[in-house]
């Protein structure tokens, strides 16, 4: 099944019913791709996923059997907390699926409220653009540093300068994905403070 699909039913099933928050902690669960197909497998990437009630990954699979068409299949879904680099990607490609399920709606007021989130959104999608594309490139130099170590040991080249060089290319395009992805959880939690803000001002209106 296509992601973007995939992932635009995933943000209706959580709108619909949210992860619970156990003890006053919020899971987050932040993305999902199809693993395999026979048997089909899902994997649901987020956070605090061992404080998962099982009747919730119930509901997904409930979700899934229902709304997606497998309901003649067994269905598994598994819960993985991603790595940095998976972490980048999953918040750039939901970004990108939120802007795009923001530009393909309709024009009540709801939609006009979900429209006001756009400048913030694709603030969010050029940091986790340049995050990930910095980091990726970080990946390449270290890649490149390895080859160049195995190689000095069969050439007379003296290639000490060139690795020292890569290396420090390599920290530096790291630190800038890095920075990059700080930024884009700034913009991210700055927003939510100020939704928060709003309603509490709409609530005393």
């Amino acid at each position: 099944m296509p992601t973007a699909a995939l992932n635009r039913w995933f943000d209706d099933a959580l709108e619909a019913n949210p992860p619970p928050a156990p003890k006053g902690k919020r899971i987050k669960l932040r993305y999902i791709t199809q693993a395999s197909i026979r048997p089909p497998r899902f994997v649901v990437f987020g956070t605090r996923l061992d404080m998962l009630p099982k009747s919730y990954e119930r509901y997904l699979i409930n979700g899934i059997r229902d709304k997606l068409g497998f309901d003649a299949v067994p269905v598994r879904v598994v819960l993985k907390s991603p790595a940095v680099m998976n972490v980048m990607t999953n918040r750039l490609i939901w970004v990108a699926n939120k802007i795009e399920r923001i530009l393909n709606a309709g024009e009540d007021g709801d939609v006009k409220a979900m429209r006001a989130e756009l400048p913030a959104l694709e603030m969010r999608r050029n940091y986790a653009q340049r995050a990930v594309m910095f980091s990726t490139a970080s990946a390449l130099a270290i890649s490149v540093v390895i080859v160049l170590l195995f190689v000095s040991a069969f050439v007379t080249t003296p290639l000490g300068t060139l690795v020292a060089a890569t290396w420090v290319m390599c920290m530096g395009l790291l630190v800038a994905g890095l920075a990059s992805f700080l930024m884009e959880t700034r913009t991210a939690a700055r927003r939510n403070r100020e939704r928060i803000r709003e309603r509490r001002a709409a609530a005393k209106s």
